[in-house]
């Protein structure tokens, strides 16, 4: 080939970035949540939240250490199938700004998000990252802001699409009305903390608490299924979540309307 072939087809395209770490990093991280899911669930399986003679902080604890557990095992799953799309190179998404390669478009869960995320948005936004996309664009930005909410219908549809069984509509229900108390106490209470750094850090560490307190409280029916044993574990906590979030939930928090509708497109809405 000649020296002007060169000339007019341009330059020899660039070599693919390297997918070790992108294909590696992931199939470890999976292995390491399978292993701490079948650790973890032989201790503590997931009906033993029933049992009557524990108390409201060790259930509350419980429930913490049953979510983890179950989540792992999605964490593996889709954790291994990014690994398998990373090493064909379907997660390639091209480069960020400082020239690095970007891996996300096989990613559906980022778990530190969702194990460390100090409000309710940025937890169910790192979970099920696709379904999460696919119920935006199928629903919520085609309800009209009217008498029906975008974000109810949006997890109702998600509750459907998972099955009939009661614990489903236990959970998304309760999913979507602590969406709606997580925004109005974030609108409520956030900026009083942010004055200083250490205020900031401790509005983080409450919230923190909180957000898992209460998505533990709705994401156990997920797994309970029945309605015997959904109320059964409502009963051992005294229904206090629920009646929380509901009174947070009907809380008039002044706004503005054209802001937050922007910033709910924006953030769109989770469910499972």
């Amino acid at each position: 080939m000649s020296p002007s072939s060169y000339d007019v087809a341009g330059p020899p395209p660039l070599l693919p970035p390297s997918h070790q770490y992108p294909v590696l990093g992931r199939l470890a991280e999976a292995v390491v949540c399978i292993v701490l899911h079948q650790v973890i669930s032989a201790q503590y399986p997931i009906d033993s939240i029933l049992k009557p003679d524990y108390s409201l902080p060790t259930r509350i604890l419980l429930a913490h250490i049953i979510i983890f557990h179950t989540r792992s095992r999605y964490y593996f799953v889709w954790l291994l199938v990014e690994s398998i799309n990373n090493y064909i190179g379907l997660g390639f998404s091209g480069y960020d700004k400082e020239g690095k390669p970007v891996w996300d478009v096989c990613k559906n869960v980022r778990p530190w998000d969702v194990e460390f995320g100090t409000n309710f948005r940025t937890v169910i936004t790192g979970w099920n990252v696709t379904t999460s996309l696919w119920l935006r664009r199928i629903c919520y930005n085609r309800v009209s802001y009217g008498w029906i909410s975008p974000t109810l219908a949006s997890w109702v549809l998600s509750a459907v699409w998972h099955g009939f069984y009661p614990g489903y509509y236990f959970c998304f229900l309760s999913g979507a009305i602590m969406q709606a108390a997580s925004v109005n106490m974030r609108r409520l209470l956030r900026h009083h903390f942010h004055t200083s750094e250490t205020w900031k850090r401790i509005y983080d560490v409450v919230t923190w608490a909180i957000s898992h307190t209460m998505l533990n409280y709705g994401a156990m029916c997920f797994l309970l299924l029945s309605v015997e044993k959904c109320w059964m574990l409502w009963k051992f906590y005294y229904f206090f979540p629920f009646i929380t979030v509901s009174c947070a939930a009907l809380l008039p928090v002044p706004y503005d309307k054209k802001e937050a509708r922007n910033g709910d497109r924006q953030n769109g809405v989770k469910a499972q």
